[in-house]
């Protein structure tokens, strides 16, 4: 087992380097312009640097034990490792892209206060729209599995590595994503294609690093649909992180106040 999980780790860190070297060269040509294949480094990025080091750590769990936890769910210290390993790889990708495009590009403008109750606003209907569907699934008789940091967040006592993995979820991922997806990945995407049919392959692309979660995969892909309209009718990024941040806020007190 240790074998193993030291070479696949030697492999992942020797697959860094010409992945690294890529982005370096990327990020020399200059802030603009970026591409559809810059994207695609960016994504790159994202998954191989945020998924190596769990995946390698996952290698040295014994065969048993891993039954459990496909069944019970990864143990809370588990996620709070997976969860790091995440941020990694959304913080390098997200440095790629600030670097490749420029802060300008991006669009990190200030955000009117129209358009902050707008955003904050489209949360409540999008939480009914997630428990709409949860009803659907459960009419079909198929059963809705709840996230991996749902059932972690559930499980932990309060504490730093609570404290870890709610920061992140509300704060981190809605700031890294939307610099990753929809200051970054859409612009190019748009440029390329048009505007609908950018924010419907951003959005694509954004549902599906969340694979992980199958019947989650939907409502995201919806929710990536309306935060690309937001970066687009606002020319910037502040209202899509507006309503990131309050869509997984929502989901957080969900959890740990009704517990659902």
């Amino acid at each position: 087992m240790i074998t193993a999980q030291l070479t696949v780790g030697l492999l992942w860190a020797v697959s860094l380097v010409p992945l690294a070297f890529l982005c370096v060269f990327r990020v020399m040509r200059g802030p603009r312009p970026w591409t559809i294949s810059d994207s695609l480094l960016s994504l790159c990025l994202m998954i191989w640097v945020g998924n190596g080091p769990s995946a390698v750590a996952m290698l040295g769990i014994p065969d048993d034990q891993m039954s459990a936890f496909h069944e019970a769910g990864l143990p809370p210290e588990w996620v709070v490792l997976v969860v790091a390993a995440s941020m990694l790889g959304s913080a390098s990708a997200a440095l790629f892209c600030w670097f490749r495009a420029g802060p300008a590009a991006l669009g990190l403008s200030q955000l009117s206060p129209r358009w902050v109750f707008i955003s904050f606003g489209l949360a409540l209907p999008l939480a009914g729209l997630w428990w709409l569907w949860e009803l659907l699934l459960h009419g079909l008789e198929i059963e809705v599995e709840y996230q991996m940091i749902s059932k972690a967040v559930d499980q932990l006592d309060p504490g730093l590595p609570m404290a870890a993995i709610v920061s992140f979820v509300v704060i981190a991922a809605p700031l890294m994503e939307e610099v990753i997806f929809r200051g970054f990945i859409q612009p190019a995407f748009v440029r390329s294609i048009g505007r609908w049919r950018g924010i419907l392959a951003t959005s694509v692309l954004f549902a599906l690093i969340h694979i992980s979660d199958p019947q989650a995969v939907f409502p995201i892909l919806l929710l990536g649909v309306i935060l690309g309209w937001l970066r687009e009718k606002t020319g910037g990024l502040a209202a899509p992180i507006a309503l990131h941040l309050a869509n997984n806020l929502s989901a957080m007190i969900l959890i740990l106040v009704l517990g659902v």
